[in-house]
């Protein structure tokens, strides 16, 4: 995992003016990867389709934000965890290559090189949907949590991801469930731009252990927010907003949904589901 800052002719060299903090299209990191295009800004930073040099394939970059390299303890705990996340090797995770640091103009930046998914966000598939007045079909809801459950069944034999909300899910052009951003709320929650996404209600989904003791948080923090994020699919909006049993809130959900997802949002870890493959056992049943 490389995370020294390189100098002349091994940093990133610049193509184009910068916009605020974006990288600009042509910018190259560590003679690497090649930005293409800016996707958007997350808790965590900034995201951008790049060009893997070496093999042609495109890749996702995703630029830290710059609190992350002033504060080096922060940064420990960030290159170990991606470390973990970097091991993880799942057709729903998107693959995470590792962390590095490169130099743009006098600026130093930290950055994942990680899967490029070929889709859309859930969140974009949700916004969609509630524009036109609709909601997920109970079919549509249970493969994209069946997906997400399969990732988390493998995934907490190594790590917690902490952070699950529907901007981490992508779905490619085959309908597959990707899950990223692996490695990054627990080490980030601390920062303010963090609390401020929270605050904003962009982080609905989080368990409340995660705002309270993110790093003592286990896999069933992610249990919690697989619950607001399958009561938003049937129901086109979150529980924040107004919780009701999803089968009152949507007609035409079983009535038998709604313990488990009342078992999903449980203040106490101990009360809900047992793991991933409860959950998903328990939806498919309901369903």
């Amino acid at each position: 995992m490389e995370m020294s800052f390189d100098g002349p002719g091994r940093g990133a060299q610049p193509a184009g003016s910068m916009s605020g903090a974006r990288l600009a299209n042509g910018v190259r990191l560590n003679d690497r990867y090649e930005i293409e295009e800016f996707l958007g800004r997350s808790p965590y930073g900034e995201s951008y389709r790049a060009r893997d040099l070496a093999s042609g394939q495109l890749v996702t970059i995703k630029a830290l934000h710059p609190s992350l390299i002033a504060d080096g303890a922060t940064m420990e705990r960030l290159t170990r965890e991606v470390q973990t996340a970097s091991s993880l090797d799942h057709k729903n995770i998107a693959a995470t290559y590792g962390l590095f640091g490169a130099q743009v103009g006098a600026d130093p930046v930290a950055y994942l090189a990680c899967e490029f998914v070929d889709g859309q966000s859930l969140r974009d598939m949700l916004e969609k949907k509630r524009a036109s007045g609709r909601a997920f079909s109970l079919k549509g809801a249970y493969n994209v949590i069946a997906h997400l459950c399969n990732a988390l069944v493998y995934a907490h034999g190594a790590t917690v991801h902490g952070a699950l909300t529907p901007d981490s899910i992508m779905v490619n052009s085959a309908g597959r469930v990707k899950v990223t951003d692996f490695g990054l709320a627990r080490t980030l929650k601390p920062l303010d731009n963090f609390r401020a996404q929270v605050a904003a209600g962009t982080m609905a989904a989080l368990a409340p252990e995660m705002m309270a003791a993110p790093e003592s948080a286990d896999a069933r923090a992610d249990l919690y927010s697989v619950g607001v994020i399958l009561f938003e699919l049937l129901t086109g909006r979150t529980p924040a907003d107004s919780f009701e049993r999803p089968s009152v809130a949507a007609p035409g959900v079983p009535p038998a949904v709604d313990p488990v997802v009342e078992t999903c949002l449980k203040p106490s870890p101990d009360e809900r589901h047992a793991d991933a493959q409860s959950l998903k056992d328990a939806l498919q049943t309901a369903l």
